[in-house]
């Protein structure tokens, strides 16, 4: 029995033993096996040897002479709010409310005791400061404010993507506006769903205004917003008559939340007509009636917005804003520029009113109501003339993130501009015995402008403008609001029709008498010079109402950078490119179109998928233009011989630059100094472009253009016809009897290739011929000949640099010193608000539809006051998108880092996974890394770049929860943005697949990078169980990893701002030699997605991957806050403030010209740099430089009048800049 029992222990041992062996070879099998995505083609055949252009791809090595494999450690920054904590005094006592006010705007009520407010010279401080907030952002009021509409914010009212979740709190406690006392309270819930006589009828209301056509989303709504609202009782649609409850949105009464004298108003104006040419003397002229003018008067809209309840989300004390680097105490404060309530502008005339409230001995806290304009013509289809010309008004006291979101509802309709009546031509040949030419009509149109808005500014409002008006706002507090015009956002044409001048005319500038001459001097100093020294003075229907009072019309024409830039400079720029390529010949068009298709999306919608056929500009929108502009870099790289590549692709780095900051949403007193410098070389190298390049090619017209220029003649041509007036004896009427006379009548039309002639006979009473069918003929006749010919193309050159809207370029720095930043009063904002009337035209029956979509204004605008005070929510708030699969993840918190899927549902065996794809290179030591990632992070260890190796024993203590890895599609990464707000980018396998981290370099390391870059080829999450001595976990810790392939950054390659280069990286070899090539990454060190374009002009490599790309560039410009991470000047960057604080000098040394860095081409670069004044002989286009101030207008240059504004094709066509999105429709405008 002993030796029997020896035996059996021995076999057990020998067992063992063999179980072990096959172990370990099974494990040393696995450390040469590879994890590889199951959609991955076979592991490629080796190919011959050949140089490997990646070879110098690498990442820095550590100091003791290893590669390192891991980022440097990122801890992201959440911040606890973004506004600094304001010190309010204490608030006076709440009187109680007056009865109905007496007519007189500026005097208080006599039943109200100004006394019992408190005095507010006395809550007046000479100088307060907040204290410093997270991000060393603070505040100096030059009095006390009574009232701060961010008192409140919270993380959720500073998340920008739609996936964010907001915490979930009761009905009562997530009112925005619970906080701000009783008084608020008792003024929200008396009568709150009136009209309606309850609330279910009115969310059944709210809903059918919702849309108008309606899709599944509507139907979630009906069900979730009505049918399952707690509230909702069906009993109360017993006797429920649609029609009826209309009426009751019609006819608003007193008393209720909205006010019913802030309603519109129909009118009629009268124009005076004067024969074109001669003066107007007395019984020479005539007068011309149009009706159909709806308004509303400023003050009762400024009224209403005061006493509504989301009038406390308005600023009523402006401050500066000042920001102190947490890093560096030392360091002096920086002005910051954010909002229309902090900039210069409002700041000033604050303190005007509060000296004119002095003189008026009122005690009253007096307050600016910052008004905001903005008018346009659209079109309200595509397929007739239905069009309408609306004036919205907006108040620069609401936060920009509020009032930039069409649905917030934040602009008010003002007034909508009728067209001039169709009987004009009859009346004026009636009058004068001929047709109006084209410029009577213009100033017939600018007179209709001139005409409405001296109606809508008559009555009570200059009173108010003067003495102020006595409110009681929101949050029951009486105040004396002073109604102040600031800003007036509009395209060219409209801000000629509104500054009374000549249309690209000898000053073509609204703002400055600079010639148009002078306008190529963009950024020198005799062109700030002129614009200073040239500033136009009022005198329009403004001034002489507002003049006398100091207040000048033309400072109100801010830039506007969605026509001026992306539709005017960058836009006629891009056209004149291919204009260049078309004539360096070859196949350049179709090898741009097609590096286009190849570029990746990026974001949510910021850089979309382009067409196939970007060159041939069909249905590009100003969005569209913009993401040109932002990927143009690598594709436009080796189109052109050099020198001639070197000079575009510097143009088009310092656009995408300028462009960059022209957008930016929040500006410092150093970004705006760079921003002046940058300006300068725009100036410069779109100068040094049309001096070089464009010299050395002919270019003509591409084929749209023209077909464009043959539609445009024939309509001009048509219409002249049209117009013609009919012979002296054709009305005449023949005598009884008599034959008429056969008079033969001629219409020429002229075309690109011909002029084709139309005889036709006809009696003397048919000459009486109407206006349609003569141009109908005409266009027939001119398609017809188009036809038969092929039109010759025109000659083309550059001549953006002589434009109004190159001039216009040079005025953005100080305007965002006055005004604050371009989106405050950007005419995308006004583009967007289009698509309300146009879904407000779709309801109408196309019948008088101008005052059917005024009644439907109002009708939601009821319905929105009313769901803002019964929902609780904030204006313009953006409810999160909930997951509907699996596949998608749910909204993510805000103060999370990253969001990775919890599901347990897919998962695959680790050891059966790896046997499955052996033999692939990334296999090599695939378990030990892992392992020695996950130890390290289980450790606790601090990560300082390099990495942890471990010993197999050590290894062995990491185990895999039945040997399984849960894969992932997604991962979302929290971030915040430059101008301290949350957002978030979403990682995806299969697209959206490259990240950023930060860099780990040696100190003193030559051309530093703060990043380095990877490719997401796994997201994973695994349980594991550490059984190591330093750590005491008995069950399974869940743990979520990156399987990433690293890049490497080209040190070939000179990038940057100095250099005016994107960086350059490619993928480090997949060798077994190469440790680096694939790694494991902890999702908490990616900073957020990044953007990567393939270097068209270098090809393709097999030495990587089946057509892998050799290198691929940084997109540094795909949005603000990427530009931001890379100029180094964000306010918000404090997690990463660090390690980009050498780059950021770098780049201001650069940017602002204060070192003399040599560029990557300063072969050519040298001239770029000097200023014109150095240069008075350099030849542009042929026309001589004129820089001498004092010549007389005789001297001066005249440059004709084919100034190429836009394109003929797009006459008219602004309407379609922004393209219609119900994505864009929900948040902001779109980057």
């Amino acid at each position: 029995m002993a030796q029997a029992a020896k035996r059996m222990k021995a076999d057990i041992a020998e067992k063992k033993a063999r179980k072990a062996a096959i172990a370990l070879e099974k494990q040393q099998e696995l450390e040469q096996s590879a994890l590889m995505p199951v959609d991955v083609d076979p592991p490629r055949v080796p190919t011959p040897d050949v140089v490997d252009p990646t070879a110098h791809l690498e990442l820095p090595s550590t100091r003791s002479g290893r590669r390192r494999k891991f980022p440097a450690h990122y801890v992201d920054f959440v911040p606890s709010c973004a506004a600094p904590a304001c010190i309010l005094p204490p608030r006076p006592p709440t009187p109680p409310r007056p009865p109905t006010p007496t007519p007189e705007p500026s005097p208080p009520p006599p039943e109200i005791d100004e006394g019992s407010f408190g005095d507010a010279a006395a809550d007046e401080l000479e100088v307060s400061e907040t204290e410093v907030n997270d991000f060393g952002v603070y505040r100096v009021y030059s009095t006390a404010p009574t009232h701060d509409p961010e008192q409140y914010t919270s993380l959720d009212d500073l998340c920008d993507a739609k996936t964010l979740s907001r915490a979930p709190t009761s009905a009562a406690s997530r009112r925005w506006w619970a906080g701000f006392g009783a008084s608020v309270l008792d003024s929200v819930n008396d009568n709150i769903v009136a009209p309606f006589i309850n609330v279910s009828v009115f969310r059944l209301m709210h809903w059918f205004y919702g849309s108008n056509t309606k899709s599944l989303a509507d139907l979630d709504r009906l069900v979730n917003d009505v049918i399952l609202a707690d509230d909702f009782n069906r009993d109360d649609f017993r006797v429920f008559s649609a029609q009826r409850e209309l009426r009751r949105l019609d006819n608003v009464a007193e008393g209720t939340q909205l006010d019913a004298k802030d309603g519109w108003l129909k009118a009629s104006v009268k124009l005076t007509m004067s024969p074109g040419g001669a003066p107007l003397n007395e019984g020479a002229s005539a007068e011309l009636v149009v009706d159909g003018v709806f308004y509303r008067e400023v003050l009762e809209v400024t009224k209403g917005a005061w006493r509504d309840i989301t009038g406390l989300q308005l600023h009523q004390t402006p401050f500066q804003q000042h920001w102190q680097d947490p890093n560096d105490p030392t360091a002096p404060p920086v002005r910051i520029y954010s909002e229309l309530y902090n900039s210069d502008a409002v700041l000033e005339e604050h303190e005007r009113v509060r000296m004119r409230s002095q003189e008026l001995g009122c005690q009253l806290e007096a307050c600016v109501a910052v008004i905001s304009l903005w008018s346009d013509a659209t079109h309200l289809t595509s397929f007739s003339n239905a069009s309408l010309w609306p004036i919205y008004l907006y108040f620069g006291n609401l936060s920009k993130y509020v009032r930039a979101k069409p649905t917030a509802f934040a602009a008010h309709h003002l007034a909508y501009i009728p067209n001039l009546p169709e009987t004009l031509t009859e009346s004026y040949q009636k009058a004068f015995g001929r047709p109006p030419t084209p410029e009577v009509l213009n100033l017939l149109k600018r007179d209709l402008m001139q005409a409405v808005w001296a109606l809508i500014l008559e009555g009570k409002f200059m009173d108010a403008y003067v003495n102020g008006i006595v409110l009681m706002c929101a949050d029951g507090v009486y105040r004396r609001v002073y109604p102040r015009f600031f800003t007036y956002s509009a395209d060219y044409p409209e801000k000629a029709l509104l500054a009374c001048i000549k249309n690209l005319g000898h000053y073509p500038c609204p703002c400055c008498y600079v010639e148009k001459s002078q306008i190529y001097t963009l950024g020198t100093k005799a062109d700030m010079r002129r614009r200073r020294a040239r500033a136009r003075e009022d005198d329009s229907t403004f001034s002489r109402l507002f003049l006398e009072h100091g207040f000048n019309f033309y400072t109100m024409f801010v830039p506007d950078l969605l026509h001026e830039f992306e539709l005017g400079v960058w836009k006629n720029t891009f056209i004149h490119l291919l204009r260049l390529l078309c004539a360096r010949g070859g196949d350049t068009i179709q090898m741009l179109n097609a590096r286009f298709r190849q570029i990746p999306t990026f974001g949510r919608g910021t850089i979309r998928r382009f067409g196939t056929n970007v060159a041939d500009l069909k249905k590009i929108a100003a969005r569209d233009f913009e993401d040109i502009l932002q990927c143009s870099i690598p594709v436009f790289e080796g189109l052109f011989p050099s020198p001639h590549n070197e000079i575009v692709l510097d143009l088009l780095f310092v656009m995408s630059t300028w462009h960059a900051y022209a957008k930016l949403r929040i500006h410092t007193d150093q970004t705006l100094t760079v921003f002046e410098s940058v300006t300068t070389a725009l100036g410069k190298v779109v100068r040094k472009f049309a001096a070089t390049i464009c010299q050395d090619y002919k270019t003509v017209e591409l084929r749209r253009e023209i077909s464009a220029r043959g539609r445009l003649e024939a309509r001009m041509a048509a219409k002249k016809v049209a117009d013609a007036p009919p012979p002296a004896d054709a009305a005449l009427e023949p005598a009884h009897g008599v034959e008429p006379a056969q008079d033969a009548i001629t219409t020429t039309v002229t075309t690109a290739t011909t002029t084709a002639t139309t005889t036709a006979a006809a009696p003397a009473t048919a000459l009486a011929t109407t206006a349609s069918t003569a141009a109908s003929t005409a266009v027939t006749a001119t398609t017809a000949t188009a036809k038969k010919k092929k039109t010759p193309a025109k000659d083309k050159q550059f001549k953006v640099h002589h434009t109004y809207k190159f001039h216009r370029l040079g005025d953005y720095p100080a305007s965002i010193r006055t005004f604050g930043p371009s989106d405050n009063y950007s005419t995308q904002t006004g583009e967007l608000e289009h698509r309300r009337v146009k879904r407000f035209y779709a309801r109408t029956n196309k019948n008088d539809y101008t005052q059917q979509i005024s009644q439907h204004e109002q009708r939601k605008r009821v319905l929105n006051t009313i769901d803002s005070c019964l929902t609780g929510q904030a204006a313009g708030a953006v409810p999160p998108a909930a997951a509907t699969t699996d596949e998608e993840l749910p909204p993510t918190i805000p103060r999370d880092h990253h969001h990775i899927g919890e599901s347990n549902n897919i998962h695959f065996n680790l050891i059966t996974w790896l046997q499955e794809h052996r033999g692939d290179p990334a296999v090599h030591k695939f378990r030990a890394r892992l392992q020695d990632h996950l130890l390290a992070r289980c450790e606790g260890r601090i990560f300082d770049g390099d990495e942890h190796e471990y010993t197999d024993e050590e290894r062995s203590t990491i185990q895999f929860a039945n040997n399984r890895l849960f894969p992932h599609k997604t991962m979302r990464v929290n971030y915040t943005t430059y101008d301290m707000r949350r957002d978030q980018d979403t990682i995806n396998v299969d697209r959206q697949r490259d990240i950023m981290v930060l860099a780990h370099e040696d100190e003193g390391q030559g051309d530093p990078h703060p990043y380095w870059y990877a490719r997401v080829i796994g997201i994973f999450h695994a349980y594991i169980r550490h059984r190591g001595s330093r750590t005491h976990a008995h069950q399974a810790l869940r743990m979520e990893f990156l399987w990433v392939r690293w890049y490497g950054r080209d040190m070939t390659h000179r990038s940057g701002f100095s250099a005016r280069r994107l960086p350059r990286i490619g993928f480090l070899p997949s060798d077994d030699s190469n440790y680096d090539a694939f790694g494991f990454l902890d999702p908490q060190e990616v900073i957020r997605a990044v953007h990567l374009i393939p270097a068209f002009a270098h090809g393709h490599t097999l030495d990587l991957l089946p057509l892998d790309w050799v290198y691929q560039y940084v997109n540094m410009f795909p949005d603000r806050d990427m530009f931001m991470r890379f100029v180094g000047q964000g306010i918000g960057h404090t997690a990463i403030r660090k390690a980009i604080d050498r780059m950021a000098q770098e780049t201001t040394n650069a940017l602002s010209g204060s070192d003399n860095v040599p560029t990557a081409n300063n072969a050519h670069e040298s001239n770029i740099w000097v200023d014109l004044e150095d240069e008075p002989n350099l030849q542009m286009q042929g026309t001589p430089l004129i820089i001498d101030e004092g010549l007389d207008d005789d001297a001066l240059i005249d440059l004709g009048s084919d100034e190429e504004e836009d394109d003929p094709e797009d006459e008219c066509n602004d309407i379609h800049a922004v393209e219609e999105d119900d994505e864009e429709y929900e948040g902001f405008a779109p980057y």
